[in-house]
């Protein structure tokens, strides 16, 4: 079985996400994408992210009806912050051994890889398939593997970079969008309308909870 893990705070999930779950999903014939809230990450201050139960959700809400698309509350029950690290090995023990993860992450999020707790040991558990972001190039993203994971092969046909263990770093261009989490919870905020921004369930959701205003 061949899964992608898209993980990320989703505070709120908008069309941005969805649009790179939905096209990973296609280019690397995934069977499923979970989407996985983080339940406290680590490069967020407390106080700062909305709590859990909200996130998730919205994610559920914004996936209704998308049969390949499931969502998963396992963070929940891991203490303090969220690793990506014990996270992939948490899916190890969940899923058939057979099971292959993608693991979905923006070319901004993979260039500080070298921030992440036991980094190294990632490419061990999963699939990298990093997209790109506006403002990077994939330069970047070999500059990382230069220096990091030294000793990758390329295989141009499937624009892959194959690592030293039995996984590889996937590079993916999908649809941009000019969208964050940041800009729709600036807008509720604000009071503008965040429609188009993301799907009608979440702008109701956050509307009907008074997720994000001052």
């Amino acid at each position: 079985m061949r899964i992608g893990i898209f993980g990320g705070a989703f505070d709120p999930i908008h069309y941005g996400h969805l649009r790179v779950a939905e096209e990973v999903y296609e280019s690397l014939a995934l069977e499923r994408v979970v989407f996985l809230p983080t339940a406290t990450p680590p490069h967020k201050t407390a106080g700062r992210i909305t709590p859990f139960a909200h996130r998730i959700k919205m994610v559920q809400l914004a996936i209704e009806g998308v049969d390949h698309f499931v969502v998963s509350d396992m963070e929940k029950e891991i203490p303090g912050h969220s690793y990506s690290i014990e996270t992939l090995r948490r899916l190890h023990t969940t899923f058939d051994l057979d099971t292959r993860f993608y693991f979905i992450v923006g070319l901004d999020a993979f260039v500080e890889l070298p921030t992440w707790k036991e980094y190294r040991r990632l490419p061990s558990y999963a699939n990298f398939v990093v997209v790109d972001r506006p403002g990077y190039s994939e330069t970047e993203l070999k500059a990382v593997l230069d220096q990091h994971f030294p000793g990758y092969t390329y295989d141009d046909n499937r624009k892959e970079y194959l690592l030293s263990g039995q996984y590889s770093v996937f590079y993916r261009k999908t649809t941009l969008f000019g969208i964050s989490s940041t800009a729709v919870r600036r807008a509720v905020a604000e009071g503008h309308s965040v429609r188009f921004l993301a799907p009608p369930a979440v702008e109701k959701y956050i509307y009907q909870e008074r997720l994000y205003v001052k």
